[in-house]
């Protein structure tokens, strides 16, 4: 059976799913049949951002200001067979490609969405507001770019503005008189405004291919559940290289502050401490690896031989031999959360403990310090092997040396990893090190017999002085029942 797909770029509304509703840049390809049936798809984007399955690949940005590159590919267009029957739908162009990159205010990092994994969030690349990437498929293929407005913007302008890129150095395919209005033929600086009706963006003469859009709208729902559309204006402008369009939305700031009035935007704050000793569900204690002639590498990638949970304090610690260039001891500070009564989008992550103590002997040595993830699969009772269980991936905001309260809690705010090893359905393990030495990142200058640490409190040592780790989720509920409002454009 002749395969045949249909396709077509647009900026439209779609209902992903009972819970959202989502605004897409796409170049759609529709699926009718592929040797008597359907197209399997899976759209789940993979760790490191990428999507490649039939009919189109991804590479997503892996943070919200880099460009993000697809190819979508076929061999047949059905509307070009049906309007020019001669052609039978062999003048599709393979290997179409096209790029976007979001104007975004900041350049922040991505984590792919639990709940939804064919999306990545970049939370905040906005003030008050994320950026939304992915890809939607099933009979069509889709691009999303989302800016999900959580705060009402600052400023008193009547319109927030909110731009994005596309580019497409091969964008030719054949164009039909039903596509829509031409703004312009393709001459550089050229703009126009859309607004209330659908149009289409050439890059060049009738064989080059823009970006077809479809009426603009953002919305939100009500207290009842109802969604309450509103059409946008969108300004679109062919820059000076010929084939980057930059197109901006103007959304009016009163619709936001309606949105605002008609629903609200739920979050869900809570805290957990590990268990003191004896442990029942979770634990915090500490690691080392102590062996006397040793050196950096050795010391810093080897394996532990020292564990310990019933402690009310430990060391984030290392220390020098007293045979030249050698080392002999390294602690580090666990921490074992129990998040499983957490649902939802884990929006924001704070990992803080408390230090009591601390030793810098300048002009040696003086380390920042880190929280990164743990392979351990232990839950109450510590082993040796959770000294070479620690990750090389840094999951929060370093503390440098400087800013380390000696004597007072120090709050790590995690990063779009951090927040991803939250894990709603059991126990979210960290691990703080000396960020600037251990896991061999740098050899520490040597000089004999010196020490280097920070000293903390374990939950053993009282709720004053306990870990804590503080996460805000947003709930994913019936919109029917709204908990919360989005005003996606």
């Amino acid at each position: 059976m002749t395969n045949f797909l249909q396709q077509g770029w647009n900026i439209d509304s779609v209902r992903k799913d009972s819970k959202t509703i989502i605004s897409k840049i796409s170049i759609g390809w529709r699926n009718f049949r592929k040797q008597g049936v359907w197209t399997s798809i899976d759209e789940r984007i993979l760790p490191d951002f990428t999507v490649s399955s039939f009919p189109a690949s991804a590479d997503f940005a892996k943070s919200s200001q880099e460009w993000s590159d697809f190819v979508f590919d076929s061999s047949y267009s059905i509307k070009r067979a049906i309007e020019d029957p001669v052609s039978l739908g062999f003048n599709a162009e393979p290997n179409f490609s096209l790029s976007l990159c979001v104007e975004t205010e900041r350049n922040i990092e991505g984590f792919i969405d639990e709940n939804h994994p064919s999306s990545i969030i970049y939370k905040n690349a906005w003030n008050g507001a994320d950026l939304v990437l992915g890809i939607w498929r099933g009979l069509s293929t889709r691009i999303e770019k989302v800016v999900h407005i959580r705060e009402v913007p600052s400023g008193d302008e009547e319109y927030v503005k909110y731009s994005f890129l596309l580019r497409s150095s091969n964008a030719k395919a054949w164009v039909g008189g039903s596509e829509g209005i031409r703004p312009w033929d393709g001459k550089t600086t050229a703009s126009v405004d859309l607004y209330n009706t659908q149009a289409f963006v050439s890059l060049g003469d009738s064989k080059i291919r823009g970006v077809l859009i479809k009426n603009p709208v953002c919305w939100w729902y009500d207290e009842q559940g109802e969604i309450i559309r509103h059409n946008i204006k969108v300004n679109f402008e062919l820059l000076s290289d010929g084939e980057t369009v930059r197109c901006t939305k103007f959304i009016p700031r009163q619709l936001i502050l309606n949105a605002f009035s008609d629903g609200s935007y739920l979050r869900t704050d809570i805290t957990f401490v590990p268990d003191a000793d004896p442990e029942t569900k979770s634990m915090d204690f500490w690691t080392q690896r102590s062996v006397a002639g040793q050196t950096w590498t050795q010391l810093s990638t080897g394996n532990g031989n020292g564990a310990s949970a019933s402690n009310t304090s430990g060391y984030i610690r290392m220390r020098s031999d007293t045979t030249t260039n050698r080392f002999n001891l390294l602690n580090r500070a666990n921490f074992f959360f129990d998040t499983s009564s957490l649902s939802g989008l884990v929006t924001s992550c704070l990992l803080k403990y408390y230090i009591f103590s601390s030793s810098n002997p300048s002009p040696f040595w003086s380390s920042s310090l880190n929280i990164y993830g743990s392979s351990s699969t232990n839950t109450t009772v510590p082993t040796t092997s959770d000294f070479q269980a620690v990750q090389s991936t840094p999951l929060a905001t370093e503390i440098t040396s400087g800013s380390v309260n000696s004597a007072g809690y120090n709050t790590f705010t995690m990063n779009a990893a951090g927040r991803a090893a939250v894990n709603t359905s059991g126990l979210s393990r960290f691990v703080s090190i000396l960020s600037t030495y251990d896991l061999d990142v740098a050899t520490p200058t040597w000089a004999s017999n010196v020490t280097h640490f920070y000293r903390n409190y374990y939950a053993e040592q009282g709720s004053s002085f306990s870990p804590e780790l503080e996460v805000t989720t947003v709930p994913i509920v019936n919109t029917a029942h709204p908990a919360f409002m989005l005003l996606l454009t």
